[in-house]
């Protein structure tokens, strides 16, 4: 189960950004793909010293706030009212 969600995430994460770049694309690979393996070894580290600190409630509920405020993004709902 493991080996699917891993799969999918990283292909998810390599065809995400693919559009972007020309010129560069073999940079933004080594990139992501350096990046993917850090978070691999950095998050349970993380989690497991949220989890010794917190229940896993607390732990969890700290740890997705933080992934949240990560990839929060404001959105301006002005443009969307002129949608015909």
């Amino acid at each position: 189960m493991l080996g699917w969600a891993s799969g999918l995430i990283t292909l998810s994460a390599f065809t995400a950004y693919g559009p972007y770049f020309d010129k560069k694309r073999a940079i933004s690979v080594g990139i992501t793909g350096s990046g993917s393996g850090l978070g691999t070894i950095i998050i349970p580290i993380i989690l497991r010293t949220l989890f010794d600190y917190y229940s896993f409630t607390g732990a969890m509920l700290i740890f997705c706030k933080y992934i949240s405020e990560i990839f929060h993004e404001e959105v301006d709902h002005s443009s969307l009212a002129n949608i015909s």
